[in-house]
């Protein structure tokens, strides 16, 4: 099943090397997993069947909620961080559904597969996903 097309924009994050140390400084990271550590800021969120409590949108993270809603049309009101202390560290291949339109009784389900692969040499990753958490 293909989905929309992938828009990759370089600059949407303003100071990329600020941000991250921004994440290494002043996350508390989750240490429940054994192959990456986790944080969640926004509303409630169980993943990978660890339950985390809701926790206020730090300001950093909330500037790119806003250039998320200003280009997708949405407002994420929750986002994942996961942690890869270095290129030995990864996750397979898994697709995340994701529905669009769904407010608008005109959406369709997307899945697009895509993974966090071991890479030699590569120091610490952070991925950071934002949603939309529908009650």
């Amino acid at each position: 099943m293909s989905g929309p097309p992938i828009h990759l924009d370089p600059a949407f994050v303003a100071s990329p090397d600020a941000l991250l140390e921004w994440l290494r400084s002043a996350v508390t990271w989750d240490e429940r997993m054994r192959a990456r550590q986790t944080a969640s800021f926004g509303v409630p969120y169980d993943y990978s069947q660890i339950a985390y409590e809701a926790a206020p949108i730090p300001a950093q993270l909330e500037a790119l909620c806003d250039r998320i809603e200003a280009a997708l049309g949405f407002r994420p009101n929750n986002c994942l961080l996961n942690r890869y202390a270095d290129g030995a560290s990864s996750m397979g291949f898994h697709s995340d559904a994701l529905d669009t339109g769904a407010r608008h009784g005109r959406g369709h389900r997307v899945r697009r597969r895509h993974a966090i692969p071991k890479a030699d040499g590569a120091g610490e990753r952070i991925s950071l996903t934002f949603r939309e958490i529908l009650k």
